[in-house]
């Protein structure tokens, strides 16, 4: 088994999601037992939320509030969106303060909005940031996928709470630009819009 799972934990998250979605039970449990925090938090966010929490179940509840800590934001709100609300709260004080009050402010929004789309940890950089460190940011393995995939432009300091906001980058944009550049320089359209907004105004 060991040798096993150990070949499972090697696959894609993406493809270990699929592997996973005809294992027994009792074999999903001996993985999740065998994965590390951060690969489990990988895999998960491969999976649709109800099938998330049956992979969890039988987990601890320290263990599950771990894996949560290591998920991106805006997947961990809608996996703890979708679990009864007594073992929500029992997670949310489990995991790290100051995750928990990020975790709780984006869980007050309605998952069909702008604001239930949101992620806490937006990348962020100053518009005098060149091209080659933004792409080095982007590139650094933890960085989520959704998250690399836009640079957000804004007046120092460059952390929650920031200065004020100039606009977005994608990241197409920064590839085709020299890496001396700017990325002041290569701020595309800025638009903004109210959390309460609902998914299909926002699309």
């Amino acid at each position: 088994r060991r040798s096993s799972d150990l070949g499972l934990r090697e696959m894609h998250p993406h493809d270990l999601a699929g592997a996973v979605e005809v294992m027994a039970p009792a074999r999903r449990r001996q993985l999740a037992d065998a994965m590390q925090d951060e690969e489990l938090a990988d895999l998960l966010q491969e999976m649709p939320e109800q099938e998330q929490i049956g992979f969890l179940a039988g987990l601890g509840p320290e263990r599950i509030a771990d894996v949560i800590e290591e998920m991106e934001p805006d997947d961990a709100v809608d996996l703890l969106g979708e679990m009864p609300a007594d073992q929500r709260e029992q997670l949310l004080a489990v995991i790290e303060p100051d995750h928990a009050v990020e975790l709780r402010r984006l869980l007050s929004y309605d998952a069909a909005t702008a604001g239930g789309l949101m992620t806490s940890q937006p990348l962020i950089v100053t518009p005098d940031t060149s091209v080659a460190e933004a792409l080095a940011r982007i590139r650094q393995p933890t960085q989520g996928v959704s998250e690399a995939a836009l640079v957000y432009v804004c007046e120092p300091p460059a952390v929650m709470t920031t200065g004020r906001y100039l606009g977005t980058v994608g990241f197409q944009r920064l590839l085709r630009e020299a890496p001396s550049t700017s990325v002041g320089q290569c701020i595309e359209e800025s638009s903004f819009v109210r959390p309460g907004l609902s998914e299909r105004a926002v699309a």
